[in-house]
């Protein structure tokens, strides 16, 4: 049984008419971030968007079920309870690996945007955020809009 804590897999196909005809195709989207608006609002469109989504709700939550994930990629709050999104971030890269990473926080002061781009995200968002941007990050980051 799925946790409480965690957005199940979601897809929505859209497309052509076809069945199981995504209209984005190929890579999975975890989303980590403990507001569950937050999460709840990606995965919803993100889904619409073609796209297969699973939220976490916790860095540890996301680490302990890594191993058995396929490689996707990875949209992580900065500032997360226990292990912040840049802790996870490098606790990923000391293992060995390396998704294309958009990160989003609510904080506006300046040195996270440098200590983002120091850990390597491909992608750095502050929220609020529209559509568009996201949609940019993850053209960015290598998901095809």
């Amino acid at each position: 049984m799925i946790s409480p804590q965690r957005t199940e897999v979601t897809r929505i196909v859209m497309g052509s008419g076809e069945k199981d005809e995504p209209l984005l195709s190929g890579r999975i989207v975890y989303i980590v971030d403990d507001d569950p608006s937050v999460r709840n609002a990606l995965t919803r469109y993100l889904a619409v968007m073609g796209m297969d989504v699973m939220g976490f709700d916790s860095a540890e939550e996301f680490l302990a079920q890594l191993a058995g994930l396929p490689a996707g990629l990875l949209i992580v709050d900065m500032q997360l309870p226990g292990i912040c999104g840049l802790q996870l971030i490098r606790e990923m890269a000391r293992a060995g690996i390396h998704w294309p990473t958009v990160v989003i926080s609510g904080s506006h002061e300046g040195h996270e945007d440098e200590v983002a781009l120091e850990v390597g995200p491909d992608r750095y968002l502050r929220k609020p955020f529209d559509a568009e941007a996201l949609l940019r990050a993850l053209h960015f980051a290598g998901i095809e809009e």
